[in-house]
């Protein structure tokens, strides 16, 4: 039978101890525990109001584990357009107290509604379920209350915002595009009055999409800009053909699509990305598939696109064959509740 070799080895006293301190904490790190959540927190919130996550921790044989651990916890905002994050770690004010030495209570205020994801982490490790999607409504005490004041725009006109929720606006008056910060704080502007491609008049409405590019209606034609407000493209002219406009007013975008409304000519006009023309919808009349000076455009999660007129009586709503087959408002004669007001568009 072959004999098995050994190996002597000769360590010094602080050799030992720096072996057995590395076991000791890896011991530590690699030690039995279950996560428990639960809490009014962790699946919906309210804007400006106090919420909070309770994190249990049992051991293998379902008692409450006794040894302190290093909890974490962080609230993101995501972006429906691009389904990134915006991470917002003072103002929503995330704290972590430890209740218990297995009991940790994970506190937050969110500032912004929409969809967040919420982050809970032990030993810089994600728990079972993390990131949790919690989804944030509105303060109902300030609903039909402003937040916060934005002074001197000239007749501002569309609003839009962007992945970094910033937000856009376009000035009528000032004949150009304003955007600001969360705050309020004005970051920067574009455009100058003009008839020139990169030049605007009397802007109405704006949208944005995926990757924060503007579209911008303004007199008789739609316009592209970058997020810092560089033309990418311009397009329209005063007329009834694919591609013209007379007084073209609201925008938006769904499924990769941009969807204007070209008031005067009482129809919504359809485009790609990069404004090529893809459909017209819609004529001048009455009837459930005709327009009135259409002024705006939106569409729900579903897809069934909703138009405001200018005088007909009605809010519409169609679906993706594009016959309107609902009225989802009527009201007097005049604009709908929807329509945006402006004296030029």
């Amino acid at each position: 039978m072959r004999q098995r070799e050994t190996e002597l080895v000769l360590a010094t006293d602080r050799e030992i101890a720096l072996l057995q301190q590395q076991l000791g904490e890896k011991s530590q790190q690699s030690a039995s525990y279950t996560c428990q959540v639960s809490g009014p927190g962790l699946t919906s919130a309210t804007v400006n109001q106090p919420t909070h996550v309770l994190v249990q921790l049992t051991d293998s044989s379902g008692r409450p584990y006794s040894l302190p651990l290093n909890v974490t916890a962080q609230l993101e905002l995501v972006s429906k357009a691009t389904r990134t994050t915006t991470k917002w770690p003072n103002e929503s004010r995330v704290s972590v107290a430890m209740t218990s030495p297995s009991q940790y209570e994970v506190s937050y205020t969110p500032v912004s509604r929409g969809q967040h994801k919420l982050h809970v982490q032990v030993n810089d490790r994600e728990i079972n379920g993390s990131p949790f999607t919690v989804t944030v409504y509105p303060d109902p005490r300030q609903l039909g209350h402003p937040v916060r004041t934005v002074t001197g725009l000239a007749r501002p006109y569309g609003i839009a915002f962007n992945s970094h929720q910033e937000m856009i606006v376009s000035e009528c008056l000032g004949h150009g595009v304003s955007i600001f910060d969360i705050r309020g704080q004005k970051i920067r502007t574009f455009g100058s009055c003009g008839d020139s491609p990169d030049q605007m008049e009397y802007p109405a409405g704006i949208a944005t999409d995926d990757t924060d590019n503007i579209y911008v209606c303004s007199q008789h034609k739609l316009q592209k800009f970058t997020s810092s407000g560089e033309l990418i493209i311009c397009i329209g002219r005063r007329g009834s053909k694919e591609g013209e406009f007379y007084e073209p007013c609201g925008v938006t975008l769904y499924d990769n699509q941009v969807y204007v409304c070209d008031r005067d000519n009482h129809r919504i006009q359809v485009f790609d990305l990069d404004l090529n023309f893809v459909q017209s919808i819609g004529s001048h009349g009455k009837g459930r598939s005709q327009f009135n000076a259409p002024h705006d455009v939106k569409f729900d999660t579903a897809g069934n696109m909703y138009v405001a007129e200018y005088s007909n009586r009605e809010s519409a709503s169609n679906g993706h064959q594009w016959p309107i087959h609902t009225s989802i408002w009527s009201g007097r004669r005049g604009k709908t509740a929807w329509a945006i007001r402006s004296s030029y568009c």
